[in-house]
C-alpha cells in the first residue's frame, strides 16, 4: 500500500494492508462527522497505536504519505478525531496559528488594546518576534521621555 518512511511501513501493527481495517474497527462515528478513537489516548488527548498517532497512521493509510516538513492539523479542532477528511497537512507555523494557544490569539488580532490598527506603517516586530503598535510605542516613549525629564528636574530642585 504505502512505501518509503511512512508512520504506515514503520508501525509494528498489522501491516500496512490491514491498516485501514485495522482504523475502522478501533473508531466510533460522532457528530460532524469524527471518526474517535476508541483505544488509547496520550496525556495530550491523541489517539495512540503504540508509540505512534492514530490520526497520522490513519492519514498515510487512507490518503497517503505526508509529506516532508509538514505536520497533520485536525481541521474539526479534536485530537481524538481520526478521520483523514477532517485532516490537512500543514506547516507547524500554520498549525499553531490555527489553534487557541496565546500565538495564535495574538496574530489574529487585528487591532491594539487602544483601537490602533495593526497594518502597514503602525506595526513593527521586536527583536522577541512580538507585533508591536508603532503609536503606542511613540506615546509610551514620550510619556517615559517627560516623566525622566520632570523627575530630573525635581532633583535638581532638591539638591
Amino acid at each position: 500500500m504505502l512505501k518509503g518512511s511512512s508512520v504506515v511501513d514503520k508501525w509494528k501493527g498489522p501491516s500496512p494492508a490491514n491498516a485501514q481495517r485495522y482504523i475502522e474497527e478501533r473508531r466510533d462515528i460522532v457528530d460532524g462527522g469524527c471518526w474517535r478513537w476508541r483505544n488509547c489516548v496520550d496525556k495530550g488527548g491523541y489517539g495512540k497505536v503504540a508509540s505512534k498517532l492514530a490520526h497520522r497512521i490513519s492519514y498515510e493509510a487512507f490518503i497517503g504519505p505526508i509529506p516532508e516538513g509538514l505536520t497533520i492539523d485536525h481541521l474539526c479542532r479534536n485530537r481524538r478525531c481520526v478521520n483523514p477528511a477532517h485532516m490537512e497537512p500543514v506547516t507547524n507555523k500554520v498549525n499553531v496559528l490555527r489553534g487557541i494557544s496565546p500565538s495564535a490569539k495574538h496574530a489574529a488580532k487585528t487591532h491594539c488594546v487602544y483601537g490602533h490598527e495593526l497594518l502597514g506603517d503602525n506595526i513593527y516586530v521586536d527583536p522577541k518576534g512580538r507585533r508591536v503598535c508603532r503609536k503606542c510605542s511613540r506615546k509610551r516613549d514620550s510619556e517615559r521621555y517627560y516623566r525622566d525629564k520632570a523627575e530630573a528636574k525635581c532633583e535638581e530642585l532638591i539638591a
